[in-house]
C-alpha cells in the first residue's frame, strides 16, 4: 500500500496523541473523517498501550506539519497491527479542518 508505519504525536504520554502514519516516504496527520475506535483499539494495542479509552475530537493534541492522508481502515477485530487492516482511500483529498484523528489509550 506504500504506507509504512504509525507513531502518536503530541501527547502527554506514550500512549496517547494525534495519530500520524508514513505514505509514500512521508509522515503525515490521519484524518480524522473515516477514523473509528475499532481501529483505535488496534493501534492502542500495536504500541502495547492496552485499548482505546476515546477518541477525541477538536485538534486535542494539535495540527500536523506534513500532509493530512485520508483513508478507511476495515478493521475486525483478530488484526494485531493496523497495517493487516483493509485500507481504502488512503490519499491527500480535502479533510474537514480542525480533523486530525487521535487517540487515547488506557
Amino acid at each position: 500500500m506504500g504506507y509504512g508505519g504509525y507513531r502518536l504525536a503530541n501527547g502527554s504520554t506514550g500512549c496517547s496523541g494525534r495519530v500520524e502514519l508514513r505514505h509514500g516516504g512521508a509522515w503525515g496527520t490521519l484524518c480524522d473523517s473515516q477514523w473509528d475506535l475499532q481501529a483505535a483499539h488496534i493501534l492502542c494495542q500495536q504500541f502495547d498501550c492496552g485499548f482505546a479509552l476515546s477518541i477525541p475530537a477538536r485538534q486535542l493534541f494539535g495540527t500536523g506539519d506534513g500532509p493530512v492522508w485520508n483513508g478507511t481502515f476495515g478493521c475486525e477485530r483478530n488484526e494485531s497491527r493496523l497495517r493487516d487492516c483493509l485500507v481504502t482511500a488512503l490519499g491527500t483529498t480535502e479533510c474537514p479542518p480542525e480533523s486530525e484523528a487521535s487517540v487515547v489509550c488506557s
